[in-house]
Protein backbone atom coordinates (compact mmCIF):
# COMPACT_ATOMS: atom_id res chain seq x y z
CA UNK A 1 0.00 0.00 0.00
CA UNK A 2 3.20 2.26 0.81
CA UNK A 3 4.45 2.21 -2.76
CA UNK A 4 1.35 2.57 -4.34
CA UNK A 5 -0.10 5.67 -2.16
CA UNK A 6 3.60 7.36 -2.51
CA UNK A 7 3.66 6.08 -6.32
CA UNK A 8 0.48 7.90 -6.91
CA UNK A 9 1.37 11.27 -4.84
CA UNK A 10 4.36 11.64 -6.99
CA UNK A 11 2.58 11.69 -10.04
CA UNK A 12 0.32 14.11 -8.61
CA UNK A 13 3.13 16.15 -7.93
CA UNK A 14 4.23 15.83 -11.79
CA UNK A 15 0.96 16.99 -12.63
CA UNK A 16 0.71 19.60 -10.53
CA UNK A 17 3.69 21.27 -11.42
CA UNK A 18 2.54 20.65 -15.32
CA UNK A 19 -0.58 22.38 -14.33
CA UNK A 20 0.61 25.24 -12.56
CA UNK A 21 3.28 25.92 -15.10
CA UNK A 22 0.15 25.68 -17.95
CA UNK A 23 2.31 23.79 -20.07
CA UNK A 24 0.63 20.18 -21.46
CA UNK A 25 0.80 16.99 -19.98
CA UNK A 26 0.25 15.44 -23.33
CA UNK A 27 3.05 13.49 -24.33
CA UNK A 28 4.27 14.27 -27.80
CA UNK A 29 2.50 17.93 -27.42
CA UNK A 30 4.71 21.15 -28.15
CA UNK A 31 5.58 22.42 -24.17
CA UNK A 32 6.00 25.98 -23.17
CA UNK A 33 8.10 25.99 -19.72
CA UNK A 34 11.23 23.65 -18.67
CA UNK A 35 9.87 22.72 -14.83
CA UNK A 36 12.34 22.26 -12.56
CA UNK A 37 10.56 22.80 -9.54
CA UNK A 38 8.42 20.71 -7.08
CA UNK A 39 8.34 16.86 -7.73
CA UNK A 40 10.52 18.04 -11.07
CA UNK A 41 13.34 18.20 -8.66
CA UNK A 42 13.69 14.57 -7.51
CA UNK A 43 13.18 13.07 -10.98
CA UNK A 44 12.57 14.77 -14.84
CA UNK A 45 9.80 12.06 -14.94
CA UNK A 46 7.57 11.83 -12.10
CA UNK A 47 4.28 11.00 -13.32
CA UNK A 48 5.87 8.16 -15.25
CA UNK A 49 7.98 7.34 -12.29
CA UNK A 50 5.12 7.54 -9.96
CA UNK A 51 3.02 5.41 -12.07
CA UNK A 52 6.20 3.13 -11.58
CA UNK A 53 5.81 2.68 -8.17
CA UNK A 54 2.41 2.55 -8.18
CA UNK A 55 2.17 -0.16 -10.44
CA UNK A 56 4.71 -2.13 -8.62
CA UNK A 57 2.74 -1.17 -5.63
CA UNK A 58 -0.37 -2.26 -6.67
CA UNK A 59 0.88 -5.77 -8.06
CA UNK A 60 2.35 -6.38 -4.26
CA UNK A 61 -0.89 -5.38 -3.24
CA UNK A 62 -3.29 -7.88 -5.01
CA UNK A 63 -0.41 -10.56 -4.39
CA UNK A 64 0.09 -11.06 -8.27
CA UNK A 65 3.61 -12.13 -9.10
CA UNK A 66 3.12 -11.70 -12.77
CA UNK A 67 3.25 -7.63 -13.02
CA UNK A 68 6.14 -7.74 -11.16
CA UNK A 69 7.65 -9.87 -13.29
CA UNK A 70 6.84 -7.51 -16.46
CA UNK A 71 7.77 -4.32 -14.68
CA UNK A 72 11.34 -4.02 -16.17
CA UNK A 73 9.47 -4.77 -19.49
CA UNK A 74 7.24 -2.11 -18.76
CA UNK A 75 10.04 0.47 -17.89
CA UNK A 76 12.17 -0.20 -20.83
CA UNK A 77 9.36 0.35 -23.11
CA UNK A 78 8.37 3.46 -21.35
CA UNK A 79 11.75 4.86 -22.11
CA UNK A 80 12.41 3.51 -25.45
CA UNK A 81 9.28 4.92 -26.82
CA UNK A 82 7.87 7.61 -24.37
CA UNK A 83 10.71 8.98 -22.44
CA UNK A 84 13.70 9.42 -25.13
CA UNK A 85 11.63 10.75 -27.35
CA UNK A 86 10.79 13.47 -24.90
CA UNK A 87 14.66 14.41 -23.90
CA UNK A 88 15.20 14.48 -27.69
CA UNK A 89 12.06 17.46 -28.36
CA UNK A 90 13.08 19.19 -24.98
CA UNK A 91 16.88 19.11 -25.62
CA UNK A 92 16.46 20.69 -29.01
CA UNK A 93 13.40 23.10 -27.18
CA UNK A 94 15.68 24.11 -24.11
CA UNK A 95 18.82 23.60 -25.11
CA UNK A 96 21.78 24.41 -22.42
CA UNK A 97 19.05 24.99 -19.82
CA UNK A 98 17.70 21.21 -20.39
CA UNK A 99 21.39 20.01 -19.98
CA UNK A 100 21.99 21.65 -17.03
CA UNK A 101 18.79 20.36 -15.31
CA UNK A 102 19.77 16.62 -17.07
CA UNK A 103 22.70 16.92 -15.33
CA UNK A 104 21.22 17.73 -11.87
CA UNK A 105 18.32 15.64 -11.56
CA UNK A 106 18.10 11.39 -12.46
CA UNK A 107 15.70 10.47 -14.83
CA UNK A 108 13.45 8.47 -12.53
CA UNK A 109 14.94 8.53 -9.17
Amino acid sequence: MVLLVAGLALCAGGVTGVVRHRTTIVPHHPVSALITTGAYRMSRNPMYTGLAIAYLGGALLIGSWWPVLLWPVVIAAITALVIRPEERYLGERFGPAYADYCARVRRWL
